[in-house]
């Protein structure tokens, strides 16, 4: 343990005096603090995305659609399928997201609107809301025919031979989830604050695997070489990529900070360990390649991770290669995958350096 402790203050020191490298790691939440100042309201879109899962063939489904569709007013509802939707709402492309029951017209023509609905909403949420007073007021629109022939009916009354049908100012109205036609106060900001995240965890990628080819160089150095030699490889990793984890970890957080949100300690911590070992597994490389590959990551991520799109959804066939990124599962919310693949990167690393010796 005494060895771990000062190997971890020799490599906290080593980063402390090196200029260029802490630039590098403040250099991020500088950036994002001042592009969040920066940043004008209302800077992605007009309308706020909303998603919307309509069981397949359900009429009354399609009707409540057409409903919101025509009288929203700034929301946008789009329609998707349960997965979809769900990893939208959970890397923040998307404001929230509705689920319709499966029978849901057999509840409709029952009369039984409980739990009509699963709302999917995601930590940065902020007008789900409003949102739902929309939904609501259309559901009523939807629904208020048959309410009122059964009230009708019940109180002794005849239908005609067309049955019951209302004037057209005598129907309901949906009230917009706004009353005006611009977005909401702070919408704007929450959805360019989505984007300022994602360019965190993709940057953050970035920072790891230049850490990783830092210590690929430094591996093959006699001065290392000896040391290995005295007290094993894996002695020297372990405090080396502890402190670049508690490095990742800090820069992730103080990026949160300068985005003003609140943080997933749990989740940012799984992010930060896989990126822990992606730097542990790409120590194996020969060193001096981050000069020419990494330029070109930022807007590789860009397109695979779930930023500005899902690719996984337009074209399955790139899902493999997107769920290698350990962004892609913080993007969507997702604990689990983030650990396992960090066990497999640790896993790896350490069967390469095995190999390696022999």
């Amino acid at each position: 343990m005494r060895f771990f402790l000062s190997m971890a203050l020799c490599e906290l020191c080593a980063v402390f005096r090196s200029k260029k490298t802490l630039l590098f790691l403040c250099a991020l939440p500088v950036c994002l603090a001042l592009a969040a100042a920066a940043a004008p309201e209302n800077l992605l879109q007009p309308a706020v995305p909303v998603g919307i899962c309509v069981p397949e063939g359900s009429e009354r489904g399609g009707e409540l659609l057409e409903l919101l569709r025509e009288n929203a007013g700034v929301i946008e509802f789009i329609p998707a399928d349960e997965d979809t939707l769900r990893r939208s709402v959970a890397s923040g492309q998307w404001e929230c997201g509705y689920i319709l029951r499966d029978d849901f017209d057999e509840r409709c023509a029952a009369r039984r609107y409980s739990r009509l609905f699963t709302l999917v909403i995601s930590d940065g949420s902020s007008v789900h809301g409003l949102v739902s007073e929309a939904v609501s007021s259309a559901m009523l629109v939807l629904a208020a025919p048959d309410i009122g022939s059964d009230y009708l009916e019940s109180a002794g009354a005849v239908p005609p031979d067309g049955g019951w049908t209302l004037d057209d100012w005598e129907r309901l109205e949906i009230v917009p989830a706004s009353g005006s036609g611009s977005v909401p106060a702070g919408t704007g900001d929450v959805l360019a604050s989505s984007l300022l995240r994602s360019a965190a965890a993709v940057m953050l990628t970035v920072i790891a695997a230049a850490f990783g080819d830092a210590l690929a160089i430094r591996r093959r150095s006699p001065q290392w070489r000896a040391l290995a030699a005295l007290r094993g490889e894996t002695a020297l990793m372990l405090p080396v990529l502890a402190v670049r984890f508690a490095l990742l970890f800090a820069i992730a957080e103080l990026s949160l900070l300068a985005l003003g949100e609140g943080s997933r300690p749990g989740l940012l911590a799984a992010l930060c360990l896989a990126l822990a070992g992606l730097c542990d597994l790409l120590t194996n490389l020969p060193g001096g390649w981050s000069a020419a590959a990494l330029p070109f990551l930022p807007a590789a991520m860009l397109i695979l991770c779930p930023v500005l799109f899902d690719v996984a959804a337009i074209m399955p066939s790139l899902a493999p290669v997107s769920d290698i990124l350990a962004a892609t599962h913080y993007l969507r919310g997702e604990l689990s995958p983030l650990l396992m693949q960090a066990a497999v990167f640790f896993f790896a690393a350490a069967a390469l350096r095995r190999l390696n010796k022999i």
